[in-house]
């Protein structure tokens, strides 16, 4: 995965799975390679790492994800989903105008595919 500019990210997300909502979907395939793909698991092993465990938590980064339109989160929640069904929580950064540009039907749905850790930017 390739990140452009300075990568933020809240202390409690450290161990998460960082994913820039520019290119998701070969940012996803390329992640769920990292605990399937036995040349990897070997290098791992050979290097004394863990090995990796399964996807529970996913931070969009790229300053503001939140400000995507409905239709654009929930399509990077479903693809999310689709890659690593074991994900329980998608956080990323919003703006309080942003959460109030969407609609109750929205957010709820928004919160069905496990966007539960949105951090308010001020």
């Amino acid at each position: 995965m390739y990140y452009t500019g300075t990568i933020w990210r809240p202390l409690n997300e450290a161990s998460s799975l960082l994913l820039q909502v520019t290119d998701i979907e070969s940012d996803l395939l390329e992640a769920q390679l990292w605990g399937t793909d036995p040349m990897a698991m070997l290098s791992a092993r050979l290097q004394g790492l863990p090995r990796p465990e399964a996807v529970r938590r996913v931070f969009l980064v790229g300053a503001n994800p939140f400000v995507l339109s409905f239709r654009r989160l929930k399509t990077i929640g479903e693809l999310i989903h689709k890659y690593f069904p074991t994900v329980e929580s998608i956080g990323c950064f919003a703006r309080v105008t942003d959460v109030a540009l969407k609609s109750d039907e929205e957010l709820a749905a928004l919160h069905h595919l496990e966007y539960d850790k949105i951090i308010f930017l001020s």
